[in-house]
């Protein structure tokens, strides 16, 4: 299951995965030509209305788009008939125990669609109506959107003296055939604002296989006091021994309070081959608090949540262009998969700068393994491919154009900071001096540039794994006739100093030397005027991103060098003299089987920047018939490589990442890089390609995600920030990921996750950074609302809740419907067909 949501893959057995009264009915609302309305929505605990924070940050996102010249697309000029128009939001408080009703919204949904209550379907006989359903199609937690056509046949009967608007239906699902029965005896009330002051009264029966081990069985009445009592009962799939789960819930609900029992099997158990187990929970909540006991393994857990104090983690978002139709149809982005013994493992299919990769719980997939795409509905065509085999190194063709310092203005990016300098002692303390080169024969040794002032940095020469900075300190000494000593020192606890591996403190004698080499990375941003370097507090070890703190430095870019900056995966190159910075921006052709032939014709020689000693000279291997196809290989090895590479051997493949390569090709003088795994084997696909190849042997070649122009968000502290984003389809890269923090926290929402939490509004307008004439449009698809973790408020009692006779949900009939009749198709998504 995906990482981003709990939803039911909607096929039509899962969508019915959910109980029924045969009680006697109240009286009918039916008009008399007519069927019965149902509710759009039920939820055991509805999600709470946007707060005045989320609503305030929208408005102001909004208002400054429409400032911001060119910004013609607004979302009223979209039609309604598009794909932005039609594309719903759901969104669903994240607490298992209280979304096992939420699956009737999608039942109510499709059903909808079939406009079974219109009086021209009312007794017309079967029909066929095109339904969709969007659920969560696997791997990756895309939204999938599946077509499914329902056969319905709408009548109107009578009993116990009252109408009763009777539905038929049977829907072809995954090779078999779904019948249900509805009954709806009266519509739903609904208040002024939309919602419902009581679900009405109707009952569903559903038969899931034929055999009848798997079934759906629904119902809504009306209790004593006039609140809606829905009660849901399912057998679905199998747990660790085969046999079907089994769902039971019963929920009271009357205005903003209710109360309600669920019994069911937790399948998160963590392990492959654990077998779920069942849980009970009784609950209730008024318009602030929920209170849960839980109980799991003869233990029970009581629990309080603040229906208060959100966050709103948006799952999956839609983009929209200027015509309201949807990106990701007419883009060919990542895609889950599936492979393995029935199908049960996942994987994603992905491209990132152009570079294909395949990850499988961070893994490759060996070669030949069929897979099966993983984000297609019951009712389109399967696709299927092959893994091709893993490609060890990437060839990268550079070229650039200018760009502009504001592009990245206010937004923090990576870089990769590097100092290397001596310290020398005066005899009271240690100057910070840059030495000049050796001298050519014959000329005057040059004298060291020193700063003015006594340097105090030293809290910046302490190393930090956890962050990646590394820290080379020491010092040489040599006497006459004796070989040269190297010192290895470190900095002192008081951050003032220098000590050597005893702890015994390095003294500033006059004239002693300390080599200082520092690297790792750093974050800074453009403010306008100059830079910032951002303080560091953590990184995280799974998506290497950081967790800022408050202690922003002032940054200066040495003169003399370029800094390569990470924005989102695009790099800028800033170089600086005198304080005033230039940058430009990097484009990068990553070969790959396809297009090798054409960036890198055959025979092209590539030669190593030269740093003094004779450079080796390289070329690729462009024929697909020889097995180092696609890696870098030597002509010849200079000097400088058998330094750091004694074995290296004309002919040999290049086993190391080389940078700043030069070629010439069509008499222009290109730049490349090859990017080859760590040797440590950290990262098995860094540095690597894997494809998937279709039916005739070609790789599935993917486009890059959609680099969107960097735009203000406001978090969830009310703080402005500056982000620069990506789509590729289902995912929106560039905003903190709170997936971690919540797993790390217990899925309890603290208020460091709240403050952090930021969502790009519904309607918001935004620009492509590549092309400044191309708008687009966002929404929001899946929103999972997690409730902060509160101490017991009092006022709320579970005694009614406990008391919930579970064995009273409604038992399973069969629907006795038989194959499906001949049908005329009327619609398609709710709509004529013409």
């Amino acid at each position: 299951m995906s990482r981003t949501s709990k939803l039911y893959t909607l096929s039509l057995t899962a969508l019915l995965a959910v109980a029924c009264s045969k009680g006697s009915p109240p009286a009918a609302s039916a008009p008399a030509t007519g069927g019965v309305a149902l509710p759009k929505e039920i939820s055991a605990l509805p999600p709470k209305p946007q707060t005045a924070l989320a609503t305030a940050g929208a408005s102001a996102l909004r208002m400054s788009a429409f400032r911001d010249l060119g910004r013609a697309l607004t979302v009223s000029s979209l039609p309604a008939g598009s794909d932005y128009g039609t594309a719903s939001t759901v969104k669903w408080v994240n607490e298992q125990a209280l979304s096992r009703f939420d699956i009737l919204n999608s039942i109510f949904k499709a059903i909808g669609q079939t406009n079974y209550a219109d009086p021209a379907n009312v007794g017309a006989g079967p029909y066929g109506a095109n339904v969709t359903s969007v659920g969560d199609g696997g791997g990756d937690g895309a939204q999938q959107k599946a077509l499914q056509t329902w056969v319905v046949d709408s009548t109107v009967a009578t009993e116990g003296g009252q109408p009763v608007n009777v539905l038929h239906c049977w829907i072809a699902d995954r090779g078999g055939l779904v019948t249900a029965v509805l009954k709806v005896y009266r519509a739903p009330a609904q208040n002024a604002d939309g919602s419902y002051s009581d679900y009405g009264v109707w009952t569903i029966d559903a038969d899931l296989s034929p055999d009848g081990s798997q079934y759906f069985v629904a119902s809504a009445e009306l209790g004593p006091d006039g609140a809606s009592i829905v009660k849901v009962h399912n057998t679905d799939g199998g747990g660790g021994g085969g046999g079907p789960l089994e769902t039971r819930g019963i929920m009271h609900k009357s205005g903003a309070a209710g109360y309600g029992k669920v019994s069911f099997f937790d399948q998160n158990c963590g392990s492959s081959g654990c077998q779920p187990q069942p849980v009970t929970v009784a609950y209730a909540y008024d318009a602030h608090h929920v209170k849960m006991a839980l109980t799991k393994g003869g233990q029970t857990e009581t629990l309080f949540k603040d229906r208060d104090t959100v966050v709103d983690l948006v799952e999956r978002y839609g983009l929209y262009d200027s015509g309201g139709a949807d990106v990701a149809k007419s883009r060919h982005f990542g895609f889950p998969f599936r492979y393995g013994a029935n199908g049960g493992s996942w994987g994603y299919y992905g491209a990132w700068q152009g570079r294909h990769q395949i990850w499988a719980n961070g893994e490759t997939v060996a070669a030949g393994v069929t897979v099966t795409r993983g984000d297609r509905g019951p009712d389109q065509p399967t696709e299927t491919y092959t893994t091709s085999r893993v490609y060890p190194g990437i060839l990268v063709k550079r070229s650039y154009v200018g760009a502009a310092l504001d592009d990245i203005k206010d937004v923090v990016v990576g870089a990769w900071d590097f100092q290397s300098f001596t310290l020398v002692g005066t005899g009271a303390a240690w100057q910070r001096c840059v030495m000049s080169p050796p001298p050519a024969p014959g000329m005057p040794a040059p004298q060291p540039v020193c700063d003015p002032g006594t340097f105090t940095g030293f809290a910046d020469l302490v190393a930090d794994p956890a962050i990646g900075t590394q820290v080379d300190l020491a010092s040489w000494s040599s006497g006459m006739g004796t070989p040269s000593t190297r010192t290895t020192l470190g900095v002192n606890a008081t951050r003032d100093g220098l000590v050597d591996a005893t702890g015994a403190a390095f003294l500033p004698t006059l004239g002693t030397q300390v080599g200082v080499n520092a690297s790792g990375p750093i974050w800074i941003a453009y403010t306008g005027s100059g830079w910032v370097k951002k303080q560091v507090v953590s990184i995280d070890p799974t998506t290497h991103q950081p967790t800022f703190g408050p202690g922003d430095t002032a940054y200066a870019i040495p003169d003399g060098r370029e800094y390569y900056l990470d924005n989102m995966g695009v790099r800028y190159v800033v170089s600086c003299s005198g304080g005033a910075c230039t940058a430009k921006l990097e484009n990068q052709a990553v070969a790959n089987p396809a297009n090798v032939a054409a960036l890198v014709p055959a025979g092209t020689v590539f030669t190593q920047p030269s740093w003094g000693a004779t450079p080796s000279t390289y070329t690729l291997v462009t024929d697909p018939a020889d097995p180092s196809f696609m890696e870098l290989v030597y002509l010849t090895v200079g000097q400088q490589d058998l330094q750091q590479h004694p074995t290296a051997v004309a002919g040999g493949v290049v086993t190391s990442g080389q940078w700043g390569l030069s070629a010439t090709i069509g008499g222009t003088q290109v730049q490349f890089n090859w990017e080859y795994p760590d040797a440590s084997g950290a990262c098995t696909t860094c540095g690597t390609q894997q494809f998937l190849l279709d039916a005739g042997g070609q790789i599935v070649q993917l486009d890059d995600p959609i680099r969107l122009a960097a735009m203000d968000l406001v978090n969830g502290a009310g703080e402005h920030h500056r982000y620069s984003m990506q789509f590729d389809g289902s995912w929106v890269s560039g905003l903190p990921d709170l997936h971690a923090d919540l797993q790390a926290a217990g899925y309890q929402i603290t208020p460091a996750i709240q403050a952090k939490a930021v969502a790009i509004p519904t309607g918001t307008v935004v620009t492509d950074a590549a092309d400044a004439s191309r708008q687009y449009v966002f929404k929001q698809l899946q929103v999972s609302e997690y409730l902060a973790t509160a101490a017991d408020p009092g006022g709320l009692d579970l005694a009614a809740a406990g008391a919930l006779d579970l064995s009273t949900v409604p038992a399973w009939v069969a629907t006795g419907l038989g194959a499906r009749p001949p049908f005329v198709l009327k619609y398609s998504e709710g709509n004529p067909v013409k």
